[in-house]
């Protein structure tokens, strides 16, 4: 993300309603993710992760796991329904993403997928 905000000189996130800043993002492409460190950062980050559910299992803490993914590439509000079932409140049936998207202050900058997004696809993947 990090890398897209750079080389476009854009900001990171965009307000609802924003159109000159959602063109800006969906415009977007042809960007070059370095990956001299790729494998090393994306290794620290699971051992930070493993490292808290370790933590939260040893002191018997409960908790609710999801991704990214499953929250914003879906094609439903699922997900957001089975969080919302874990904590007991918030719509469990009949949330739609419309909705979803609806409550956030920021909005999606793209639909674009990684593979057309990143000229380094291939040596990313």
């Amino acid at each position: 993300s990090r890398v897209k905000h750079r080389a476009q000189h854009t900001y990171a996130h965009c307000i609802n309603g924003d159109e000159e800043c959602l063109k800006q993002h969906k415009n977007m492409k042809n960007l070059t993710l370095p990956t001299n460190d790729l494998v090393s950062k994306l290794k620290e980050d699971d051992d930070q992760v493993r490292l808290i559910v370790s933590t939260l299992e040893t002191m018997g803490v409960e908790y609710y796991r999801t991704s990214y993914e499953k929250l914003y590439n879906s094609n439903n509000a699922e997900e957001w329904m089975n969080i919302f079932r874990y904590l007991g409140r918030g719509p469990i049936e009949g949330l739609t993403l419309d909705k979803v998207n609806e409550s956030f202050h920021l909005a999606k900058t793209t639909d674009t997928s990684r593979q057309d997004l990143l000229s380094n696809y291939d040596e990313v993947r």
